[in-house]
């Protein structure tokens, strides 16, 4: 008689807190006790003014034309972090694997590269 080995299934569901969130860079490093990766998630765009700043003319009569505002920001560019993760050294390498061939499959399957 064989025996049959045992299979194990594993169900996905998504949490209560769940969200999609656009990602296109990472910041981080080691945590300071060393034993975790730190890796914030950002998105990059354009940097939204502090504020407009209109001719004093224009504010006085009422007709303020937002585009000839001058935008007066500290930068030209964000990052926004959209989440921060805590991986251990063996789920970062497992993770950072998965994506890399994720990304090349894709890159295939679109390009033929």
């Amino acid at each position: 008689m064989s025996e049959e080995t045992p299979k194990i299934r594993i169900a996905f569901e998504k949490s209560a807190h769940h969200v999609t969130i656009p990602v296109n860079g990472a910041w981080g490093g080691p945590s300071n006790e060393g034993r975790t990766l730190i890796a914030h998630l950002y998105t990059t765009g354009n940097t939204i003014p502090k504020y407009l700043k209109f001719e004093k003319e224009e504010a006085e009569e009422g007709r303020i034309d937002a585009r000839k505002g001058q935008a007066i920001a500290e930068s030209t560019v964000t990052r926004e972090i959209q989440a921060t993760l805590v991986l251990t050294p063996e789920a970062a390498i497992s993770i950072g694997n998965w994506l890399v061939e994720r990304g090349k499959q894709i890159k295939e399957e679109n390009h033929g590269e």
